[in-house]
């Protein structure tokens, strides 16, 4: 059951943070509303407060409607990834539809009320962009300290059980906050006073503040995983300390982010990264005049990096990420429907396979042949693969065992454990106790 409530709450999270997006498109940011460069003075004109006020609307509904549907994934079931995934597509791909009919709307009426926004000024302060490009942190000092874990890991933990499960786990943290590090620092200086020491101090408030509190999560939480991993390898079958750091990790990650974010809404340019024409819409960007791949999304001020879809790699791009999105969608759907492993078992080898894993066992190797009584009694983890109501299968590590190729039907409890002298460990059962049983005295 904690992993339904992992997934709810999660999956109520990430539409909470994408409604507060789509919210946020819905009032005047500098000069942009609804991805539409407007002026300010518009605000109340009784046109565009009824469409702002009927498109919020629709985006309410959405959103109530997407958290009540989010209930299901307390069930339990093998199709709950699969929801997962379909309801966070489905809100986004809805939410992106309401926003560009509205804003159809919004530009036909700019264009017939003849609304000009031809008035940004071109300034720039080459001063305080040479001084912000001094402070910001480079590269070089947010890899040091990933190479040291890299190596502090290996040292005294590879002999662990779950070593590559750590090092992947922490390193993957590890190079998101650099990654979000380097976003906020090839962020562009920008002009919000005519006083250059004025603007100076508030580009550094915007970008080398924000980037050194990010800078300083990163060292403290390098340092904190060694203290976790230390822990968890004492016993690798609590996930409770691994797992509280990731979730810690990842909220600091959100915080900084968020407070970049607030700073940024709270600030007002006067330099024409506010362009002129209407290029952005909740798609992205598409200007052909722009030689730019990837343009900051300054429409709604929310830190991210949009492609240009009218430059050939950004349609690429975009392909791509299309074609990803429906191969995830493949892949959920084999992930949920019902297994049946394949036993080939020969009067040499006993092969077991499922449409992606595969395992080959040489009898002249086997060791050792057990019967579990019940293998859901079992502590145990997960290191790659699947496990769902009906069926467990892939990479896990078993208390007793240690790491073994499984494959479990688990509605039945039996299940034969194989070991070979080569210390290679088998978990396997049939969808039912007589079919495992009878396999078993077989085997023996």
């Amino acid at each position: 059951m904690m992993l339904q409530f992992i997934l709810f709450f999660s999956l109520v999270f990430i539409l909470f943070i994408m409604r507060r997006f789509n919210i946020y498109t819905l009032k005047i940011n500098d000069t942009f509303m609804l991805f539409t460069n407007f002026p300010r003075g518009h605000e109340d004109d009784e046109f565009i407060v009824n469409l702002l006020g009927k498109t919020k609307k629709k985006l309410n509904i959405l959103f109530v409607v997407s958290i009540v549907l989010s209930l299901i994934v307390l069930l339990d079931y093998d199709w709950i990834m699969l929801v997962y995934y379909n309801l966070i597509v489905v809100y986004l791909v809805s939410a992106n539809i309401i926003e560009y009919n509205a804003m159809k709307v919004i530009r036909q009426y700019k264009k017939d009320n003849n609304i000009s926004t031809e008035s940004s000024i071109l300034t720039y302060d080459l001063k305080t962009s040479r001084d912000i490009e001094k402070k910001k942190i480079k590269l070089k000092a947010w890899i040091i300290p990933l190479v040291v874990q890299i190596v502090f890991l290996v040292a005294f933990f590879k002999n662990s059980e779950m070593f590559f499960v750590y090092i992947l786990l922490l390193v993957a943290m590890s190079v998101s906050t650099i990654l979000t590090g380097c976003f906020l620092g090839r962020k562009n200086t920008k002009v919000y006073s005519t006083d250059s020491d004025e603007n100076l101090k508030i580009n550094e408030e915007s970008i080398i503040k924000v980037q050194q509190t990010l800078y300083a999560i990163y060292i403290m939480f390098i340092v904190l995983g060694f203290v976790v991993v230390y822990y968890s390898s004492k016993d690798v079958y609590k996930i409770f300390p691994i797992f509280s750091y990731i979730v810690l990790h990842t909220l600091a990650i959100i915080l900084v982010i968020f407070k970049y974010q607030n700073k940024e809404k709270n600030l007002t340019a006067i330099n024409s990264d506010l362009y002129n024409g209407d290029f952005f819409d909740p798609w992205g960007y598409y200007n052909p005049k722009d030689d730019r791949l990837m343009v900051e999304d300054i429409s709604i001020k929310n830190g991210n990096i949009t492609f240009n879809r009218a430059k050939l790699s950004g349609k690429i791009l975009y392909a791509l990420t299309a074609v990803l999105l429906i191969a995830i969608e493949f892949f959920m759907i084999n992930l949920s429907l019902p297994k049946t492993y394949n036993v080939d078992n020969t009067p040499t080898t006993l092969t077991i396979t499922e449409s992606i894993y595969t395992t080959i066992i040489d009898k002249k190797s086997i060791e050792k042949v057990e019967l579990i009584e019940d293998i859901n009694k079992t502590d145990g983890v997960r290191l790659n693969g699947t496990s769902l109501k009906h069926n467990s299968y892939g990479k896990f590590s078993i208390k007793g065992i240690g790491n073994c190729d499984m494959y479990i039907h688990n509605d039945n409890p039996r299940a034969i454990w194989i070991k070979t002298k080569d210390n290679k460990n088998l978990v396997f059962n049939f969808p039912t106790v007589k079919e495992t049983e009878k396999f078993y005295k077989n085997l023996r």
